[in-house]
């Protein structure tokens, strides 16, 4: 496993980032979001995602994406308790339920993941599902600042933040946002929102990576065959390429590992980059993006 030098990042960006990039070769990330429940479809066991997470440590993750939402903090936090907590990176969420009790959420989210710290701890959404529950950002912002002034987290984040919200949090903000966790991958590749938070010292973290039926588009399955990797490694050293930290997650240890593998897959040609890049169908609406917050929330985040 070949070792990197750290990207331009934020002093602290870079310091909660090095064992991720020291242990891959690059900042690949672990996501622990169990997906959407399918009609019929029981989500899996608190037991698989504490095996999964260790597998996905055993193949070279050292980096783990958490949230209070995704309900498997205590089972995550089983396989986390036994890793050497110097080595990885542990990130939290706040969900917007809890925006009037945010030190509260955190420190119970610990306590469920058993590490006395988060690395990093993101606004989840800016939006909410009830309009009461709405507060200024610059008043909730402060909250999340009082969680790095109590040592409960390392650096702040911000997902799904469209430019204009997020320009104007840099402008007042003490603890500037460090990481930005939007939809990144070739159907959707958010070009400009990637660019804008990139230019503004953010590592950027791309979530649904393999999503919507990429690993068996047929552009991505030669692009594969020329590389001589798999679709999925492909779509994540796509990422790479373009300075972005892929969120990809499974149950399955193979696969896990399979993803993984994907930082040592040798650099894509410019060509090849073009054909990924002309997938996108960011134009075409909102049919192409797995998380649709103008049917959730009615806001057009990403317009």
């Amino acid at each position: 496993k070949a070792t990197v030098s750290v990207l331009n990042w934020g002093v602290t960006a870079r310091h909660t980032l090095m064992a991720a990039e020291a242990a891959v070769g690059h900042a690949l990330a672990f996501g622990t979001w169990p997906g959407r429940q399918q009609p019929g479809q029981n989500r899996p066991a608190g037991d698989a995602w504490t095996q999964a997470v260790r597998a996905a440590y055993d193949a070279g993750f050292r980096h783990f994406d958490c949230a209070w939402k995704y309900g498997n903090e205590k089972a995550v936090g089983e396989a986390l308790t036994q890793l050497p907590r110097a080595e990885i990176l542990v990130a939290g969420k706040l969900w917007w339920t809890h925006w009037d009790t945010p030190e509260e959420a955190c420190r119970a989210s610990l306590a469920d993941l058993g590490v006395s710290y988060f690395d990093v701890y993101y606004l989840h959404s800016p939006c909410t599902g009830a309009p009461e529950a709405q507060r200024p950002m610059h008043e909730l912002w402060r909250d999340m600042e009082r969680l790095v002034d109590l040592g409960l987290v390392r650096a702040l984040g911000v997902s799904n933040f469209p430019g204009g919200l997020l320009n104007d949090l840099l402008t007042y903000a003490k603890h500037k946002p460090v990481f930005h966790q939007i939809e990144v991958h070739p159907y959707f590749p958010n070009a400009e929102l990637t660019a804008f938070s990139q230019a503004r010292g953010m590592v950027v973290l791309g979530y649904c990576p393999l999503a919507l039926g990429l690993l068996k588009d047929p552009v991505v399955a030669g692009v594969a065959a020329e590389a001589g990797a798999t679709p999925a490694q492909v779509l994540l050293r796509w990422q790479i390429q373009r300075g972005v930290v892929p969120v990809s997650k499974s149950l399955r240890p193979e696969r896990a590992a399979e993803n993984c593998a994907a930082a040592r897959v040798p650099p894509l040609t410019d060509a090849q980059m073009a054909r990924l890049n002309g997938l996108s169908k960011q134009d075409l609406g909102l049919a192409h993006k797995v998380c649709n917050h103008m049917t959730q929330y009615n806001v057009a985040l990403y317009s």
